[in-house]
């Protein structure tokens, strides 16, 4: 399992972050790579769901991202499952005005240890630089 994590400081409060992360249908927004992204209507509610179609180096895996636990101004978890399998952790730690950020996304690409090579050699890097890159879109649209 790969395991990628990243922080960022927001200039917000978290209700402001989280009006943008619990957001289902705001995901292409700032989710780098996510092109297309379909609520079930319960999300962010646990148990809720979104379809998701997440495109890294030029590849599209359909996804489901579906809501596992939220505990508000804290933290949250979901899990992915699909073409690829994983599951992302968000906390949240207020500071002065505003609110530091941290994801924690583990994940699994289908075939075994075939499929971790191709991870280490094609997706791996990909995936870390779209993880700091949406994290500050993500502070990008919550400090709007």
């Amino acid at each position: 399992m790969t395991r990628l994590e990243h922080s960022v400081f927001v200039n917000a409060p978290v209700e402001n972050v989280e009006a943008v992360l619990y957001d289902g249908y705001r995901l292409p927004d700032w989710v780098v790579g996510v092109t297309e992204a379909n609520p079930d209507g319960s999300f962010p509610n646990p148990g809720g769901a979104v379809d998701l179609v997440y495109s890294v180096v030029g590849m599209n895996f359909p996804v489901k991202l579906y809501s596992v636990e939220v505990y508000p101004g804290e933290s949250a978890t979901t899990q992915i499952e699909g073409a690829i399998t994983g599951s992302n952790y968000w906390s949240f730690q207020p500071e002065g005005d505003g609110t530091w950020v941290t994801c924690v996304f583990e994940y699994d690409l289908p075939g075994g240890g075939v499929g971790a090579a191709i991870d280490r050699m094609l997706f791996e890097k990909s995936n870390a630089k779209n993880l700091e890159k949406g994290l500050n879109n993500l502070k990008s649209l919550a400090e709007a």
